[in-house]
């Protein structure tokens, strides 16, 4: 059985003080890979929310005594050790760490220094333009928006990967972007499209964002490409020519 789930049932069943038996043996097992060890917690958070499931029916006061002792705290130290060679831990650390027992101010502050830390050692890395993108933005509920915009600026500034400061760039224009949009923001997210289109044109996040632009043009609100043809008259004319009035554009063949 996983070893934090045996540490809650011994907490619950009246087992030593702390169980420190099982929780040294977790945390001596700091050389698990990352995606073995997430798997390991993953399994464990499991069946703790099942044993308190079951105690629910029958035990109330077990059930909340268990509730308490989530199995973040016994793998806190194992990845807080793995997080020295690999940076994807303190990733974990910072989504997982409002699980431990403490205030908000103590969890803003542990999550400040982790994200200090991730700009500062692992900005660079292939990861960062996915993963470390999207927890920046989960942290909206922590801090606040204008907090998440200027963690994206200095991932892009940060990196030395021209993929990396590419995504945060995109998120920030995605951010920057919308119906509630202000007139500054508008100008702003303008102004960071040229440059991801003109220094990062080649990272798949320009790509993208080009690709989805493009599409916006034929969509309903949107400016198409203006284009020049010759009427059934022979004479010839542009879309622009009827800007402001009402035209049908028919797309036919002799398919």
């Amino acid at each position: 059985m996983i070893q934090s789930t045996l540490l809650a049932l011994a907490l619950v069943l009246g087992a030593g003080p702390h169980a420190t038996a099982p929780t040294a043996h977790i945390a001596a097992r700091a050389e698990a890979t990352y995606p073995d060890l997430v798997k390991e917690y993953e399994a464990a958070v499991k069946e703790w929310r099942d044993t308190l499931r079951a105690l629910a029916k029958t035990d109330k006061a077990k059930a909340d005594e268990l509730e308490k002792q989530h199995p973040v705290a016994a793998f806190w130290p194992r990845f807080e050790a793995l997080g020295a060679s690999d940076g994807r831990a303190l990733l974990w650390m910072l989504e997982e760490g409002d699980k431990l027992p403490g205030s908000k101010a103590d969890a803003t502050a542990k999550k400040s220094a982790l994200v200090a830390q991730l700009l500062e050692k692992h900005a660079s890395e292939a990861w960062a333009g996915t993963d470390l993108v999207r927890t920046l933005a989960r942290q909206r509920i922590w801090f606040d928006e204008a907090w998440v915009r200027e963690k994206l600026e200095a991932l892009a500034s940060a990196s030395k990967s021209k993929d990396v400061s590419a995504a945060a760039l995109s998120a920030l224009i995605g951010r920057l972007s919308g119906k509630g949009a202000t007139p500054e923001e508008t100008e702003r997210a303008k102004a960071l499209t040229q440059r991801l289109e003109t220094e990062f044109a080649d990272t798949p996040a320009a790509v993208a964002l080009k690709e989805k632009n493009a599409g916006a043009k034929y969509e309903k609100g949107g400016v198409p490409d203006d284009f020049e043809a010759t009427d059934t008259d022979g004479v010839k004319f542009k879309l622009s020519d009827y800007r402001g009035k009402v035209v049908m554009l028919d797309f036919w063949g002799f398919w």
